[in-house]
């Protein structure tokens, strides 16, 4: 805590990893926008996991790393809870909770080894609105396989995807959106599933 950048940073030196490392069963917390949970970088294989990440910072984690794992972690608050910045290293079973902006980031501009499953996500919004109006996962329009991201569970958001390519769907559960998956500002790309108008949840 207290930390005016990174809490834990991993990086190596070469492209390809050459640092093997394990970040395990942590309490991180940041107190300041611009600082970073947890961040690994490109050059080292992760293991991540059993870690709680808090705190009002920009990222819970962002991951550069080209392999390794994070699961099994618990976010709460920051501005976007994981970013995926890199293809390879797989985001399953975590727990995100009141992320602002996104909980799942996928920026990497196409995934081929990378998997995003059993993740849950609950409650993104901003401070100043009274209803949820994040997005649970963002794809930027990339090309991403619905093979490759599925089975999250996303509940209490505006968006369950965020700009999903044409033809995206996956196998997951929504709870308490608006729209399931909106990929209508992509190229040739419509929002569909909207919510059904009944209550959400608060």
């Amino acid at each position: 805590h207290d930390f005016n950048g990174g809490g834990i940073l991993a990086v190596g030196e070469t492209a390809a990893p050459d640092l093997t490392v394990t970040i395990k069963n942590n309490v991180v917390s940041s107190d300041a926008e611009g600082t970073n949970n947890l961040v690994v970088e490109e050059g080292t294989d992760p293991t991540v996991s059993g870690n709680i990440v808090s705190g009002v910072g920009d990222y819970g984690i962002i991951i550069l790393a080209p392999t390794g794992s994070i699961t099994g972690n618990t976010f709460l608050g920051s501005q976007i809870g994981i970013e995926l910045a890199a293809d390879g290293a797989s985001v399953t079973s975590n727990n995100i909770y009141g992320a602002v902006t996104y909980g799942i980031d996928v920026s990497a501009t196409a995934l081929k080894k990378s998997i995003v499953e059993n993740n849950t996500i609950r409650t993104v919004k901003s401070p100043a609105s009274d209803d949820s109006d994040g997005i649970g996962i963002e794809l930027r329009c990339n090309h991403i396989s619905s093979s490759q991201v599925h089975s999250n569970t996303i509940m209490d958001s505006f968006d369950g995807y965020g700009d999903a390519p044409a033809g995206f769907t996956g196998s997951n559960t929504y709870v308490g959106l608006f729209f399931d998956v909106d990929n209508g500002s992509c190229a040739g790309g419509s929002v569909s599933g909207k919510a059904k108008a009944v209550a959400r949840p608060k």
